[in-house]
């Protein structure tokens, strides 16, 4: 009689945790499908967006330098082309003075 008790605490405790356990992956498993479910909104949002935002500002188009381009479309390549020319030479002008201004300050013999 003693070992009957003794196995039947045993399938008793056994089912009581299979129940806890089977609670436990039932909630966990709503849960995962409610983040889903927001994490596909939030996908559908981001697709929104990015499909808005490609609207309102596409891709820039560089200008080809070709044989066949009129001569509006050189001009303006020799615009653009000078343009950046005239950036990159005062980025650098700026960056070397700021580097002299630096080196007097630290008392080079510059």
């Amino acid at each position: 009689m003693l070992w009957f008790s003794v196995w039947l605490l045993l399938v008793i405790g056994m089912l009581t945790g299979a129940v806890l356990l089977a609670r436990h992956v039932w909630r966990s498993g709503k849960a995962l499908l409610v983040e889903l479910e927001r994490a596909s909104r939030v996908v559908a949002r981001l697709e929104a967006l990015q499909a808005e935002l490609a609207e309102r500002f596409p891709a820039p188009v560089p200008p080809r330098p070709d044989l066949a381009a009129t001569p509006e479309e050189k001009a303006r390549f020799r615009a653009a082309h000078e343009s950046h020319l005239r950036t990159v030479r005062l980025r650098r002008t700026r960056r070397l003075d700021r580097a002299l201004k630096h080196w007097k300050q630290v008392g080079s013999p510059l």
